[in-house]
């Protein structure tokens, strides 16, 4: 049982990673000037399907604000910061779990 918390703290940080990496690039794309831009859009068109199987996959964490197909969502910058924040929230909250976790473990062997 007690794998079974593991797993699911170690997950659910994965998750948020993921979600946290993906409203990063999207914030810096929107930055970025339009050379690096445009050389970035070739590379995120081939990633995208690998990122929403990773994010569809994952388990109900609160998503991002906006959910497209597109590998650049939104034009609002506010929203990927949102997004980011959430994500952190999310890691968060996974971590605790994680160290909750570990320390019933090490009470379960004390006993």
């Amino acid at each position: 049982m007690i794998n079974s918390v593991f797993n699911t703290a170690l997950y659910g940080m994965n998750k948020a990673s993921v979600s946290f990496n993906a409203a990063a690039s999207d914030l810096v794309n929107k930055t970025a000037p339009t050379d690096v831009t445009e050389s970035y859009e070739t590379k995120a068109k081939s990633s995208e399907e690998t990122r929403q199987n990773e994010v569809q996959s994952a388990i109900d964490y609160p998503q991002t604000i906006v959910e497209s197909n597109s590998p650049f969502p939104t034009n609002s910058i506010a929203a990927d910061v949102v997004n980011m924040k959430m994500a952190k929230t999310a890691y968060a909250a996974s971590a605790k779990l994680y160290k909750t976790a570990d320390e019933m473990a090490k009470t379960i062997l004390d006993i």
